[in-house]
């Protein structure tokens, strides 16, 4: 499922604008912010050249009239991007307008163009509007973001803060962007979610929307082709997972240097210098290698092949000097050439980001604190010693201490008063250094109380009894887990994978009912709701096996999670999973937003 190709062809055709492939017409180009991101990953400045886009400028910039150029907008159907497009059109800027929304414009906001517009009646016929479902970010070929940012927080935030209509919006843009997905991919899935509370209400408003697009023809499915599983997995079911050290070079880049976008942004050596941006290519083939690796992997792996380079390098050199009058060497060292100066370019993006990253290894400890998350995270036997000593350790970043200590606090058993006791005693510890602990203290109050997350509705309105996340899946899956999680695991063991616990449900998801131990894998999805859009009607997901999933985290995903499916799916050949959240954070930004909620419940 190579979500980002399909992506990067919709954005192509769309961006021809209408022109066939063997011709070039130039073009302006006119976006906003959201839409830039949409397409960072995918096109660069020159495949926009490529297609005869000659000027590109957000919409919110000063823009001076090109009178002859035909223009070409992809925008957010927002009252703002709207009152924009109208000016233009008033201010005569271009030969024609190509609007195209990136999700379905609102009956509303149409009227308002067509009020607006009637004051400049010979622009009206030069202008085309489109419908396009491209509102999230494909981040690879098998990973994509809705852009939702804080999305935790916000679904989890007191009345005071988001009101329940806040919340229903909320719900419908999340719903807007999976649409998106499906209609990029022109499936109709089985959607699998858990019951009650958000998940299964945005399982029922996602299946009303397909069965709608069904109706109006603008989801066509493939008659042979077979059902894929969509699986709506709520954050609360694995919250340690966000907080967890990695050590995947993805992972790392993501967590150590903020990578955003598959861009990472390295600070100048000096004051006066701009900072670095370094763009991991899609095209690198050492990056799509070892982008899942271990980093101390990466390294050694790089400096092999900067070696190998220089050795290129040299024999390019004195090859050249030799042959300087046999045009046929030349001609083959000029051919030559341009691959050298592409992978010399790859070479000096990663031996940056190597070097980066091994500063932040040796300064933050990262190497353990990696280990001992693991170790709590998927339940191995901890090193209790190094556990205590990094989190009173105050020559390492603040932040990880906490977000170790928060783990060991999530993956302790209830009844373990001893490590109740040694968690309070650490909180103590660190408060008294002034270290912020209202993360803690909402993930206390979570798990004591079945903390409050507000639900979505599939009406407009919600309910006045708000329904948890934690309350109505994580308890309940607790007790499956605990009973059938141990031998799940144990399937895989021998080749050395551990499961978390996304990954277990999807492998019970997708495990055909008629090999291994079904009840043990009927014990999960008993926790589960599961409905046809084609139907409308509930489906008993017992009876079906499936090969191919999208998983979508409502409240953040993480490369950790991502990572561990895609090594699950490797020793299985069979089955391909999609993973995608509302976002994609990092231990330190979903720290923050536990954070806020902390201070928001005291």
């Amino acid at each position: 499922m190579q979500i980002d190709c399909l992506q990067k062809d919709a954005l192509v055709r769309l961006l021809r604008g209408g022109t066939p492939d063997d011709k070039i017409e130039w073009k302006v180009f006119v976006y906003d912010n959201f839409c830039r991101d949409v397409i960072a990953p995918l096109l660069k400045v020159g495949d926009l050249r490529k297609l005869g886009i000659t000027l590109h400028m957000p919409i919110n910039g000063e823009r001076h009239p090109i009178r002859d150029a035909p223009c070409i907008y992809l925008i957010q159907p927002t009252q703002e991007n709207v009152q924009r497009f109208c000016q233009d059109c008033k201010d005569d800027l271009y030969a024609t307008y190509l609007l195209n929304f990136i999700s379905p414009i609102s009956r509303v906001l149409l009227e308002y163009i067509a009020t607006e517009l009637l004051s400049c009646p010979n622009v009206v016929p030069n202008i085309k509007i489109f419908d396009q479902y491209l509102n999230y970010v494909s981040l690879e070929e098998d990973m994509f973001g809705l852009q939702l940012p804080k999305s935790y927080q916000f679904l989890h935030a007191p009345q005071s803060e988001v009101s329940d209509q806040d919340i229903a919006n909320y719900s419908e843009m999340i719903v807007s962007g999976l649409t998106s997905v499906l209609v990029t991919m022109q499936i109709v899935p089985i959607i699998v979610s858990v019951k009650g509370g958000a998940a299964q209400a945005l399982a029922d408003l996602l299946s009303a929307k397909l069965a709608d697009l069904l109706r109006e023809r603008q989801l066509q499915p493939s008659q042979t082709a077979h059902r894929i599983v969509l699986f709506l997995c709520d954050r609360d079911t694995d919250i340690p997972v966000c907080l967890a050290h990695t050590w995947t070079y993805r992972g790392l880049l993501h967590d150590a240097l903020n990578m955003n976008l598959n861009k990472v942004e390295l600070q100048a050596d000096a004051a006066n210098e701009k900072p670095k941006v370094m763009e991991l290519d899609r095209a690198d083939k050492m990056w799509k290698e070892m982008a899942g690796q271990e980093v101390d992997t990466v390294m050694a792996r790089v400096d092999t092949e900067l070696k190998s380079y220089t050795e290129k390098q040299d024999k390019f050199k004195s090859e050249h000097n030799a042959f300087d009058e046999d045009m046929e060497a030349v001609g083959a060292l000029l051919k030559a050439f341009p691959e050298l100066k592409d992978l010399k370019r790859y070479l000096d993006v990663h031996v940056s980001l190597n070097h980066a990253l091994l500063g932040c290894i040796q300064q933050r400890k990262l190497d353990e604190f990696n280990g001992v998350s693991t170790q709590l995270v998927l339940k191995d036997s901890l090193d209790k010693g190094l556990f205590n000593k990094l989190v009173k350790d105050d020559q390492c970043k603040t932040s990880d201490r906490v977000r170790l200590l928060l783990i060991y606090y999530m993956t302790r058993d209830e009844g373990d008063s001893a490590a109740e006791k040694e968690v309070r005693e650490l909180e103590r510890l660190l408060a008294d250094l002034n270290v912020n602990m209202s993360a803690l203290q909402y993930l206390r109050g979570m798990r004591t109380l079945a903390a409050p997350s507000r639900t979505y509705s599939s009406s407009s309105s919600s309910s006045s009894s708000a329904a948890n996340f934690l309350g109505s899946f994580g308890k309940a899956m607790k007790v499956k887990l605990d009973s059938a999680g141990e031998e799940l695991k144990n399937t895989l063991r021998s080749q050395k994978l551990k499961l978390n616990t996304l990954t277990q449900m999807v492998q019970a998801i997708l495990a055909d009912p008629q090999e291994g131990k079904p009840d043990k894998r009927n014990k999960i999805l008993e926790s589960l709701y599961c409905v046809d859009p084609k139907t409308s009607s509930t489906v008993d997901l017992t009876r079906y096996g499936f090969n191919e999933a999208v998983v979508f985290t409502v409240g953040g995903g993480n490369y950790v999670e991502y990572q561990n499916l895609k090594a699950w799916e490797k020793l299985q050949p069979q089955k391909t999973v999609l993973y995608g959240s509302t976002e994609i954070v990092n231990g330190e930004q979903f720290l923050a937003q536990l954070e806020w909620l902390g201070s928001r419940s005291q």
